[in-house]
């Protein structure tokens, strides 16, 4: 190709010369431009690679990100449940509470509390149940196939999770459920806890299942501390009863009472001891030298020998027959 070259101008008094020298412009063959495109082309298919793998990290973080809150929402109304359930004030208050925090905590839309029985067998109805139509899934049945599910994962830890057709065949209108066992504290079963989905909804995370079973755990404990509890309330009212059936006895016999701590050294005198000493109740203070300042000097050194013998364990019996000061003056 001919081309032009830079002009070169000279300048004369009479005229203008311009001078046109001719030049060669060179263009690159297909040959020479085919690996120059295929550089171009590698390095962008490249930076696309790269690009797609960062959009990635970036979803996968995100995803990260979204379960671990996920699993702190769940850990904090976990939490509150058990704050909750500890004030519960009987056993139906107890179930209702824990089919409501399957539905809170997990976010599934029904919930179900089952007892077993001492043998290990499903109650004939749940304790407490929430999002359940008796229309759709009568209790009966669900019980046979929840047991028949339980005696096939009795080797597996009593939990499992069920998802599609086999939920549709047991008569539940769920896409997704997950079940378990509670253990008391003796291993035997003590409630079943399950959680369901009716609406679509996509494959459970492994995560979920994890905080299930601490659910599950949780509440084997506090229905642990509530029995544990129930019993020392009932002993402390066995307690109560006897010491006011004592406190009737000793009154109605107008008998002298004389309880010593000799652990603390203090010591609770009775009405009618003080009375049978002709004072009043305020008149002698409850103390060990109430008794020891009144004891007959003749009975003195027996009824004291007598008290440490018996302290020592010489004696299974503390008797002591003395005399004491009357508030006029005689034995």
């Amino acid at each position: 190709m001919v081309g032009v070259s830079p002009l070169h101008i000279s300048s004369f008094p009479s005229k203008l010369s311009i001078l046109i020298e001719p030049c060669l412009f060179h263009t690159m063959t297909e040959q020479e431009e085919a690996p120059a495109d295929r550089a171009l082309n590698q390095r962008n298919d490249a930076l696309q690679r790269h690009t797609r793998q960062v959009s990635e990290r970036e979803q996968q973080l995100l995803d990260a990100r979204n379960r671990l809150d996920g699993e702190i929402g769940r850990l904090n109304r976990m939490h509150a449940f058990s704050i909750r359930a500890l004030q519960a004030g009987s056993d139906e208050a107890f179930a209702s509470m824990v089919v409501n925090a399957l539905q809170d905590v997990f976010e599934f839309e029904a919930g179900l509390f089952w007892l077993f029985d001492e043998q290990g067998c499903l109650l004939p109805e749940p304790a407490a149940s929430s999002g359940f139509q008796s229309s759709h899934v009568p209790f009966p049945l669900l019980r046979n196939w929840l047991e028949s599910r339980l005696s096939v994962q009795k080797g597996m830890g009593y939990f499992f999770a069920v998802a599609g057709a086999e939920l549709q065949h047991s008569g539940f209108h769920f896409s997704h459920m997950l079940a378990g066992c509670c253990r008391r504290p003796d291993g035997r079963p003590l409630a079943l806890l399950l959680a369901g989905i009716m609406t679509a909804h996509e494959a459970l995370h492994e995560n979920v299942a994890q905080s299930f079973e601490v659910f599950m755990a949780q509440v084997a404990a506090l229905h642990a501390n509530r029995a544990n509890l129930a019993v020392i309330q009932r002993q402390n009212m066995g307690l109560h009863e006897s010491e006011e059936r004592l406190w009737l006895a000793v009154k109605a016999s107008e008998i002298g009472l004389c309880d010593w701590n000799v652990d603390t050294h203090t010591v609770v005198l009775s009405t009618e001891w003080k009375a049978m000493l002709g004072c009043r109740d305020d008149e002698i203070v409850n103390h060990p030298d109430a008794w020891h300042s009144r004891i007959h000097p003749d009975d003195l050194e027996r009824s004291l020998r007598l008290f440490n013998e018996h302290m020592a364990g010489s004696s299974d019996i503390y008797e002591n027959p003395h005399r004491l000061r009357h508030k006029d003056g005689y034995y």
